[in-house]
């Protein structure tokens, strides 16, 4: 049985029910907003996340995320406009799971004071080397976004999925947002129709790594008692390195060979409608 019965995210009493095993790993479900939790004796998440989860030596990381950086830059000026559609135009913006700071350079370009959270050090590194020099080693917590000022604009771009505590983690961003700031996050949708049909072999099922798997019902109502309101839900195409996605074919094959470089560098559109985007807007005070 998971270690608490009660949904943490709606708040539903003894929700959660067994749905799948993966890896030897129990997958729970709540009947109230269908979010999955997995349930791993143990992940030492500050072990795992290191350098080679972004270039290739992990089975569930990326391909080489460095050499992806301009299909990855393409892809986080889409989610820049966004949130420039939604009044967000410049302003403080804090990127939680920051990576190698992508994002952040587009941000950073596009006017906004940028600052960032990374667990991974050797991407902490290279950001601080960059010019990204308010990119901090840590992990999400209150302590760590403490350090910042308060922000127009939070971000979690495919990271929500990995943190052992969402709600917190939630909390911890909605307290550093100013009024009628706005929360962007990206995760897997566990309520698409790709997510159900193929069930324990959902390609964004990959526990340890993976502890949560979201629905819209679910992350909304977590952020409603956060004081967060849902602006913006779509499910995007995004343009993926060829690299990643033969990676991620062979995993499922047991093969991770050496792929060249150039399939890292060219992107192509793609897109199962089982990733989704949020946006929301943190209430005005009463």
């Amino acid at each position: 049985m998971p270690s608490v019965s009660a949904c943490p995210l709606c708040e539903t009493s003894s929700a959660f029910e067994l749905a799948y095993h993966k890896a030897g790993i129990p997958i729970y479900r709540c009947r109230g907003c269908g979010v999955g939790k997995a349930e791993p004796e143990q992940f030492d998440a500050a072990a795992y996340y290191d350098s080679s989860y972004f270039n290739g030596g992990r089975s569930d990381g990326y391909s080489d995320y460095v050499q992806a950086r301009d299909v990855l830059h393409a892809q986080f000026r889409q989610d820049i406009a966004l949130l420039k559609r939604l009044g967000a135009g410049s302003g403080h913006l804090v990127e939680l799971g920051c990576a190698y700071g992508y994002f952040l350079d587009e941000a950073k370009a596009s006017s906004y004071l940028v600052s960032g959270v990374e667990l991974c050090e050797d991407a902490v590194k290279n950001c601080n080397a960059r010019g990204l020099n308010d990119v901090h080693h840590g992990e999400v917590s209150k302590e760590a976004l403490s350090q910042f000022s308060e922000a127009d604009v939070v971000v979690l771009l495919d990271v929500i999925e990995h943190l052992p505590d969402p709600v917190a983690s939630i909390e911890a961003a909605a307290s550093t947002l100013k009024a009628g700031g706005l929360l962007l996050m990206t995760t897997g949708d566990f309520s698409s129709v790709v997510a159900k049909i193929t069930g324990s072999n959902w390609r964004l099922m990959t526990p340890p790594q993976h502890l949560w798997f979201f629905t819209p019902k679910s992350l909304e109502a977590l952020c409603d008692r956060m004081g967060l309101d849902l602006v913006h839900l779509d499910h995007p195409w995004k343009k993926v390195p060829i690299g990643l996605i033969a990676y991620q074919l062979l995993r499922y094959l047991s093969l991770r060979p050496s792929l060249p470089g150039w399939m890292h560098r060219v992107g192509i559109p793609v897109n199962l409608f089982d990733a989704m985007r949020l946006v929301f807007r943190k209430r005005e005070a009463a």
